[in-house]
């Protein structure tokens, strides 16, 4: 990681609260910034990339995953 600090840079991995949408084929990508998404991996993933912020604060992909 501290050689090549752009390897851990994935997303979170995110469902859409299902009461809002039920299935892949409810999904308006339209709406996307009016459903309600639960995070999936819990605190332990946010603590890893903060902490990679921490340490490389000026690394464009780092930071774009903040």
């Amino acid at each position: 990681m501290k050689i090549n600090p752009h390897a851990n840079v994935v997303p979170f991995i995110v469902i859409v609260d299902p009461t809002e949408c039920a299935s892949v084929e409810e999904f308006d990508v339209r709406k996307h910034d009016q459903y309600n998404y639960f995070v999936i991996g819990r605190s332990h993933s946010a603590e890893a990339q903060r902490k990679l912020v921490q340490e490389h604060p000026t690394t464009f992909f780092i930071k774009y995953a903040e």
